[in-house]
This record gives C-alpha cells, structure tokens and sequence, in this order.
C-alpha cells in the first residue's frame, strides 16, 4: 500500500491520487481506496517540492546548441 491524498474526484470510477511519500499523482480505482491507519496518518509526508537551480539558463543554453549544431554544423 502508498500513503496518498485524494486530489481529484471529478470521475465517477477514479479518484485522482498524490502520494504523498513519493510525490507523484495518478488516477486508482475506488476498489483499491483504503482508509489510512491513524498511526500511519500521523507520521509526516516524505515527498518535498523541489527544484533544480538555473534550469531556466540550461534550458537557454540547450536550445542555443541545438540551433548552432542543426544550423552550421
């Protein structure tokens, strides 16, 4: 089984889950919905948001060197 939180319950047959020690989302079944132990409710989610420093400039870079590389090589 994985901690998750309900996020999404638009679908009549699916729910849309965040597991909350792992970080990513995805639709499940009603049948394979349980009710969460209070001991494991208590012990905090394990998954932080993050993200990387100067992803904005590699990316930059990146589609620079693919134009120099399909252009003038």
């Amino acid at each position: 089984f994985y901690r998750a939180q309900i996020i999404d319950n638009k679908d009549p047959n699916k729910l849309r889950v965040l597991y909350i020690d792992f970080g990513n989302e995805n639709y499940v079944s009603l049948d394979d919905i349980y009710k969460i132990d209070s001991e494991l409710k208590s012990i905090p989610p394990m998954a932080i948001n993050c993200s990387l420093f100067f992803t904005n400039k590699f990316n930059t870079i990146i589609q620079k060197l693919n134009f120099l590389t399909n252009n003038f090589v």
